[in-house]
């Protein structure tokens, strides 16, 4: 009670001094527009997916195609205010249709005000990236709301990461702690995994991989996302990877078996077809550490680990284990990898090759990494400097063996 009277008594001696408070600020209520109402679905359909939810991603398809026609058909008037020209943008930003932005800036419906982050996005979506740089790197976040501006900052970090790496990890770090969104808090993840990797970070780069398969374990693109993964991790320059798969692949495996398990079989076959063959058979060995692994992934990982050594003349000694690889479940590209490692390891056996032969210096050249993404996007599915290796090691036997009958 005491302490209620000094409370009235402080507050009275105040009013006396200073003057009655004045009342609370009047908050006019949010306006919640149609089209804003329609996107703020399609984020939420959109974390749904990253969270591993059954069906989501068939109803987010469905879902942005309704959105879009709903505001194709909108009249110019409805892109007057910025509440909806931002809901717009998030739209794109979140995977919709980015031709639907397009139609609505050539009809001129969008202000002189909103229309250089409008054509910043739309760039960003169609993956013209100097031409985003002009708009959304000025692009000021600090009038749009957050969802828009925490999307445009991923924007923004994807584009300066190739040139200023440290700095686009330095934003997507408080963009991940500071995000609202599942889907960002996983893009901005991924992203700084890439970087990393990208920039030569490959022991940062993998750690992420591992924060990330944590956070978001059961998200449905996650099988996409590895594949990216291992296909930047195979390109890395330098032999860091194959020191470090091992270990990293098994710290992976020990929190989530079946992505570790396909992330160290897609490293290996990436690295078998870039010509990485050290990387290969580090990455290859390791998927017979995972618990638990299914034999199909093992019997592949058998196969890039001795087409891996068939290249470098180790596989000499393998011809019978090659021969005995069942093929069937195999791709085509794997069948065909199969029959040019046999014909590989055949001739190394035939030739009796000196110890010296072996060695992986007698290459041709060093290994590049093929520009291609993933395997269909290949030239050739047996990448040529897998062929120049072995073509070395054939060389050097036959050099042998000339300089032997010379002798």
């Amino acid at each position: 009670m005491s302490g209620n009277i000094s409370l009235l008594l402080a507050a009275s001696v105040t009013s006396l001094i200073w003057g009655d408070a004045p009342p609370p600020p009047k908050f006019q209520p949010h306006k919640v527009t149609e089209v804003m109402a329609a996107v703020r679905d399609l984020q939420r359909a959109a974390d749904a997916v990253v969270d591993g939810v059954a069906g989501s991603y068939e109803h987010r398809l469905e879902l942005s195609e309704r959105i879009a026609e709903r505001l194709r058909a909108a009249s110019s008037d409805v892109w007057r205010g910025p509440s909806d020209v931002h809901a717009l943008l998030s739209y794109v930003l979140v995977g919709g249709d980015p031709g639907v932005l397009r139609d609505i800036l050539r009809r001129g419906a969008i202000g002189e005000a909103q229309r250089g982050i409008a054509l910043g996005v739309l760039a960003f979506a169609e993956q013209r990236l100097e031409q985003a740089k002009v708009h959304l790197l000025k692009a000021s976040l600090d009038t749009l709301p957050t969802d828009v501006a925490n999307a445009v900052a991923l924007a923004q970090a994807a584009i300066i990461a190739e040139e200023r790496p440290a700095e686009a990890i330095e934003k997507l770090e408080v963009l991940r702690l500071n995000s609202r969104s599942t889907q960002i808090e996983a893009s901005a993840l991924r992203q700084i995994a890439l970087a990393a990797i990208r920039s030569g970070q490959l022991a940062e780069g993998l750690a992420t991989i591992q924060r990330y398969l944590r956070r978001f374990p059961r998200s449905l693109f996650n099988e996409q996302y590895i594949t990216q993964f291992a296909t930047e991790i195979a390109s890395a320059p330098g032999d860091a990877a194959a020191k470090l798969i091992q270990r990293a692949g098994f710290d992976i495996a020990a929190q989530n078996p079946e992505a570790g398990a396909k992330l160290l079989l897609e490293i290996a076959r990436e690295a078998v077809f870039r010509g990485q063959l050290d990387l290969a058979v580090a990455a290859a060995s390791a998927v017979a550490a995972v618990p638990g692994g299914d034999a199909d992934a093992k019997r592949r990982a058998t196969l890039y680990k001795l087409a891996a050594e068939a290249a470098t003349g180790a596989g000499a000694k393998a011809r019978e284990e090659l021969l005995s690889l069942p093929s069937d479940g195999l791709s085509a590209s794997e069948i065909e990898l199969l029959d040019a490692s046999i014909a590989i390891s055949s001739q190394v056996k035939s030739r009796r090759l000196p110890a010296a032969a072996v060695a992986p210096g007698q290459a041709e050249s060093k290994p590049k990494a093929d520009k291609g993404s993933t395997p269909s996007e290949r030239t050739s599915p047996l990448n040529a400097e897998l062929v120049n290796r072995a073509k070395g090691v054939l060389k050097a036997a036959d050099d042998a063996i000339v300089q032997r009958r010379t002798n």
